[in-house]
Parts: C-alpha cells; sequence; structure tokens
C-alpha cells in the first residue's frame, strides 16, 4: 500500500495536483487532532471538517485563530493537546508522563 501511495503522491504533484484521497479518509485509524482557526485564509476551515471522518480524530475549532493557531492560542491548544495525548499514550500502553520506566 506504501508503495502505491507513494506512487500516487509523486504521480499528482507531476500533474500539479489531480489527487483526491478524501475518500479515504475512513481507512485512516490512528489518533487524530486536529486544531484549526476558523480565520485562517490559506487552508478554509472546511478542511478541518473534511478530517473530522478520521475514524479516531477529535477537531477543536477556534474563532479567533489564523492559518497558525497555536502561537497566539498557544495555552487552548496544549489544553486540548495534553489529554489528547496522555489518552493516546493509555490506549497504546505507554508510561505516563513523568513516570519511572
Amino acid at each position: 500500500r506504501t508503495r502505491e501511495f507513494g506512487k500516487g503522491v509523486v504521480g499528482a504533484l507531476r500533474r500539479r495536483g489531480g489527487f483526491d484521497l478524501r475518500p479515504r479518509l475512513t481507512e485512516i485509524r490512528q489518533p487524530a487532532l486536529v486544531i484549526h482557526g476558523m480565520r485562517d485564509h490559506a487552508v478554509p476551515p472546511r478542511a478541518a471538517r473534511t478530517l473530522s471522518r478520521l475514524p479516531a480524530s477529535r477537531v477543536m475549532l477556534l474563532d479567533s485563530a489564523g492559518h497558525v493557531p497555536f502561537v497566539p492560542h498557544a495555552k487552548a491548544c496544549l489544553d486540548a493537546l495534553e489529554p489528547f495525548l496522555a489518552e493516546v499514550d493509555a490506549q497504546a500502553g505507554a508510561p505516563a508522563a513523568g513516570s519511572a520506566v
């Protein structure tokens, strides 16, 4: 699958686009936290809504944020990221942060 995907990406880049992986989003099983600014003019908010189709995703939309929401809204992003990563670690059976291995 990886080789097939790689060939597809390389081919699409050579054609300057022309591929759409949205129908395959449901195949991705890894947890994903999508943090997106509603005032992002480079990537529209509908992109974050599209990523909500990932089976193990969470989407956080920040009303007053732009393209790089984690810089001006670092606390809000960390408040979402830290519990998300702790949950991912717990599901994977990893030791909690700060615990002895």
